[in-house]
């Protein structure tokens, strides 16, 4: 094969790979390498002002699940009393015979709260469907397409009816990606036509201070909340998590003990100074609650939530980096397409090699400098792509 027509084949090659790359299973390779560099990179994490008061395996040794409204109003009076801005519940508000004491009191503890956020799931029913409950924001402000937003006709799970006039309701339904794992945090679903917030979308909402009708919806663009910030979501509605962001954990003992201490006019022994303008988020975090896989580990779904508030409140979005980007991409890879036309067969598998690795590294730190996420399929695709052509076309062997 003569060198001329190998680099034509090469280039052709990353044509079709760069107007392939929005479909299986490129958009998951791209996606994967995203939270690759979002993990990797030497870009130090800011820590938010998001805290996890995570209910583990010592709160349940001495309370058995499932907790009732009280050990919930312990929670919410002590958060409140520590000037979180938002108080949010991962775990669903809803018994089947409460205290009613008990649950009057929750609701007058969240009531003295400045912003409350429930947790809720949606889900399919056949036939009519019934009225959005109270509680729950709808989004007008939406542009563009929104044909592939998760769509659903029924919520499921919802807070007791006593409690839905103390906070608002946001969706904690989560999708696993083609590899098992975790990169992307739904913002908005679609229910019976209506577009409605996440439990993180609802959460960020509450802390900026930010209505239903200063929210702006363009799926495969962005969503905005007011001037506050602009977050990129792919066309299901959803943003990747920067997963590295550090996050403030207290246990529900250590919260409850730190609120006694300063009754006694004691020094907490965590700094509950944190949790001043916070996004307060109670969650289980003990062996039995689910568990769910991101960035290479395991985790709870309120470190999820926890991550993805977080995430929106630092600003730190990883955005594609600009179009033009990829035919300069395009035209390095068929350079060292060239140099492989030329090599020995040992060669020429050491420069693929020593190519990618350049490559990764260069992609880290434009990440780590500008939060840019560089293509993989293409450039990458292209290089090994010509070292196959290579082989197979017997060129200098």
């Amino acid at each position: 094969m003569r060198i001329p027509l190998f680099l034509l084949l090469v280039l052709i090659s990353g044509g079709l790979l760069h107007r392939e790359t929005g479909r299986e299973p490129f958009r998951s390779m791209e996606e994967s390498f995203a939270a690759w560099l979002s993990t990797n990179s030497g870009r130090p994490p800011t820590p938010a002002p998001t805290v996890m008061v995570e209910i583990g395996e010592e709160e349940l040794t001495r309370q058995e699940w499932p907790w009732s409204p009280l050990d919930y109003a312990l929670y919410a009076n002590a958060a409140t009393a520590f000037q979180s801005r938002v108080v949010a519940f991962e775990p669903l508000l809803s018994w089947e015979n409460p205290d009613a004491n008990h649950l009057s009191l929750l609701r007058t503890r969240l009531l003295r709260a400045p912003q409350v956020l429930f947790g809720g799931q949606l889900g399919f029913v056949d036939g009519t469907h019934p009225p959005l409950p109270e509680g729950i924001a709808v989004l007008r402000q939406v542009f563009g397409n929104t044909g592939k937003l998760r769509d659903f006709t029924q919520v499921i799970l919802q807070p007791d009816p006593a409690l839905r006039d103390a906070g608002q309701i946001g969706f904690e339904n989560l999708f696993l990606g083609r590899t098992g794992s975790l990169r992307r945090m739904p913002l908005v679903f679609r229910y019976c036509g209506e577009v409605i917030p996440s439990f993180a979308l609802r959460g960020a909402m509450l802390w900026y201070g930010v209505t239903p009708e200063e929210v702006t919806v363009t799926p495969g663009v962005s969503i905005t909340l007011g001037s506050e910030v602009t977050i990129p979501i792919n066309e299901a509605g959803e943003m990747l998590i920067r997963l590295g962001t550090p996050l403030t954990r207290f246990s529900y003992d250590d919260l409850l003990l730190a609120a006694e201490e300063i009754g006694q006019g004691r020094k907490p022994a965590v700094p509950i100074d944190r949790l001043k303008d916070s996004f307060t988020l109670l969650t289980r975090t003990d062996r039995m609650a689910p568990r769910l896989e991101f960035g290479g580990r395991e985790g709870s779904r309120g470190e999820l939530f926890a991550l993805a508030v977080a995430t929106i409140q630092n600003k730190e979005f990883a955005q594609p980096a600009p179009g033009w980007v990829t035919p300069l991409l395009m035209v390095a890879a068929l350079a060292v397409a060239a140099l492989l036309a030329r090599a020995t067969a040992f060669g020429a598998l050491t420069i693929s090699i020593v190519g990618i690795g350049t490559y990764l590294l260069v992609a880290l730190s434009c990440f780590s400098a500008t939060l840019l996420v560089l293509p993989l399929v293409v450039p990458v695709g292209m290089i090994l792509i010509a070292l196959g052509l290579r082989y197979i076309a017997g060129i200098n062997r």
